[in-house]
């Protein structure tokens, strides 16, 4: 399923769909202007919410005037016209109290990774395969102590 697909989800059943935050290199600009305007434009749809800056744009600070909006991202035909706004314009409504709840119960990848970890190996019960020659469990019962 798409990110568009769980934002139109999100919609129909009335829950507040958070902005996206896209960062990008510049020459990528105008690559994410055209599919913006082109999701919006088969879907029928508004352009998603939320904004984007390059890379090279946030050495100057998250909260600094870098963020373009993607709504007029999508709309604009020139680039180099489209007002760059703070972070702070950006947000302009705050989640669901649902949507935090969601997140929130979320589990975080580092927890899924330490319960990995912390899992015994598995255990096969099948002979070992065969690569070269005998069977590693055929040589296996062959060594003798001088061998080892």
């Amino acid at each position: 399923m798409s990110l568009l697909d769980l934002r139109e989800i999100s919609l129909l059943y009335r829950q507040s769909w958070p902005h996206l935050l896209v960062i990008t290199a510049h020459n990528r600009l105008s690559t994410w202007a055209h599919l913006l305007a082109e999701s919006s434009l088969k879907r029928t749809t508004r352009p998603l919410a939320g904004g984007l800056t390059t890379l090279e744009a946030m050495d100057d600070g998250l909260y600094s005037n870098i963020w373009q909006d993607l709504a007029n991202l999508a709309l604009a035909t020139d680039l180099a016209q489209i007002p760059h706004i703070t972070f702070s314009q950006l947000l302009r409504e705050p989640a669901s109290e649902e949507l935090a709840e969601a997140f929130s119960q979320q589990r975080h990848f580092y927890q899924l990774r330490l319960k990995e970890a912390a899992l015994p190996p598995p255990r096969t019960k099948e002979r070992l395969t065969r690569y070269v020659g005998d069977s590693l469990q055929d040589e296996a019962t062959h060594l003798n102590r001088e061998q080892i």
